[in-house]
């Protein structure tokens, strides 16, 4: 997810530039917002799923500490 949330704030930098340089339309700096947006939303869902699923698995005796 790291790498998704990296390549997509690439292209937000790439997009805002070009719209900078009047070679593409807002909605595709729009759309690349979005889409880092989305890429930070799936990062932190997916850190969240793992922590329940470690806590899940840490009261039901699953994981022994050292």
């Amino acid at each position: 997810f790291q790498e998704a949330r990296a390549a997509a704030k690439t292209n937000l930098n790439q997009q805002l530039a070009q719209y900078r340089s009047q070679r593409v339309i807002f909605l595709n700096v729009l759309q690349a917002i979005t889409d880092w947006g989305n890429s930070i939303t799936n990062e932190a869902n997916s850190l969240a799923h793992y922590n329940s699923l470690l806590a899940t698995a840490s009261r039901s005796g699953l994981m022994r500490s050292s």
